[in-house]
């Protein structure tokens, strides 16, 4: 789910797992992408240098995680953290919004007013179907992983992951659902400040106490994470 600037916009997964990236446009034109393979939702706004990119998948893959290209100028993008790896616009970043990965019922509960993608796609497929198997409970992954695979917990670990002065840290969602069970919040300090998650029916939010301001998280895989960060924290551990 996005809300924006008080547009609100719902993706399913059924849908994503099969085409990964919607491009689509609110009071900004935005990128929605979904990997199945590392788990990751992110959402990007695709305005760069003054000009509007159009994304899709390039078809390769970076530590198990998809690379995006632009037609533009088709420069490689990483999904994972909208950073250009390859071609005209290398070193360039896409601006990262927040994304809610939560149940449909209770997002339509909080955003009545909701628009939802369309199974319509123009294309023939089996929405209803998951199209990689076991693929998110066993600990294998399908491409090769730079440093081979951490297990200090299962590698299809679902983690929201920050960065806060640097320092990355990732936040098991089990470990979420535990620690704001009582009050919905977690209290943290990550990078010398302190931060608060508050966790809303699976609606996750990281505020900075100082600053008062949002910091963005990431829900992706734990292996995906730990590829992007090799020197990650992991909350409770």
């Amino acid at each position: 789910g996005l809300d924006y600037q008080g547009e609100h916009r719902a993706y399913p997964v059924q849908i994503l797992n099969w085409h990964e990236v919607v491009n689509d446009k609110l009071i900004i034109p935005v990128a929605i992408t979904w990997s199945p393979l590392c788990g990751s939702a992110v959402v990007f706004d695709r305005r760069v240098d003054g000009r509007t990119l159009v994304l899709g998948l390039s078809g390769k893959v970076e530590n198990s995680c998809p690379v995006m290209y632009d037609q533009e100028t088709e420069s490689l993008w990483r999904q994972v953290s909208g950073e250009a790896v390859v071609g005209e616009l290398f070193g360039k970043r896409l601006m990262q919004l927040a994304v809610e990965t939560v149940r449909w019922g209770d997002w339509k509960k909080t955003h009545q007013q909701t628009k939802v993608l369309s199974r319509e796609t123009g294309y023939e497929r089996d929405y209803t179907s998951y199209p990689y198997g076991n693929y998110e409970s066993v600990t294998e992954v399908y491409f090769l992983v730079e440093g081979n695979l951490d297990e200090k917990i299962h590698p299809k670990t679902v983690v929201y992951g920050i960065t806060v002065g640097g320092v990355a840290k990732a936040y098991p969602w089990e470990m979420i659902e535990t620690d704001t069970k009582e009050d919905g919040v977690l209290l943290d300090t990550v990078g010398g400040k302190r931060i608060r998650m508050s966790n809303h029916r699976g609606s996750i939010f990281v505020e900075d106490l100082q600053t008062k301001g949002e910091i963005v998280s990431t829900r992706m895989f734990w292996f995906a994470w730990k590829a992007l960060y090799p020197e990650t924290q992991i909350y409770g551990l």
